[in-house]
């Protein structure tokens, strides 16, 4: 099955049901909602600074000093030192690994007839015929290894 990428509701939007459209829309909408919602003291900050006295009953200079005071002074110096110590980790692992995900990515050397043959305790002739057979039915030991292999033709009753 092919499927044409011009054809995916991701490039035809209009290719997409009502409930998807609706559903769509709602995660949008409370997505920034909980966004704004989180980021509503800072907002509340940067407006302070700018001037914007909406919440001039809510805060006040006194209120505002000790606020930044505790910011800065409480939690800012660990915050730095955490997001210090992680970015000197992420660095070392970075140094140590060098290349070693190009190595990963390699792909492996392809295998011979010979060298399944060997593996499964087969004859290159019968790998040869299983690789072109189209149905096989395999019987194993009790230890796992395969005691016999039938090609059997093709038919449209696979439960036999």
């Amino acid at each position: 099955m092919i499927i044409d990428p011009k054809k995916i509701i991701i490039v035809r939007p209009d290719r997409k049901t009502l409930p998807q459209r609706a559903s769509a829309v709602l995660f949008f909408l409370m997505f920034w909602g909980a966004l704004l919602y989180l980021l509503r003291p800072l907002l509340l900050v940067v407006g302070w600074w700018l001037g914007y006295r909406l919440f001039e009953s809510v805060i006040d200079d006194v209120v505002l000093d000790e606020l930044l005071e505790t910011v800065f002074l409480g939690f800012l110096p660990p915050i730095l030192f955490l997001s210090g110590l992680l970015g000197g980790w992420a660095f070392y692992n970075r140094m140590r690994f060098r290349g070693y995900r190009d190595k990963r990515r390699v792909p492996p050397p392809p295998l011979t007839v010979e060298d399944i043959s060997t593996a499964y305790s087969l004859t290159p002739e019968q790998i040869r015929e299983i690789h072109e057979a189209k149905r096989l039915i395999c019987h194993f030991q009790d230890n796992g290894e395969i005691e016999a292999v039938e090609c059997c033709p093709p038919s449209g009753n696979l439960s036999s």
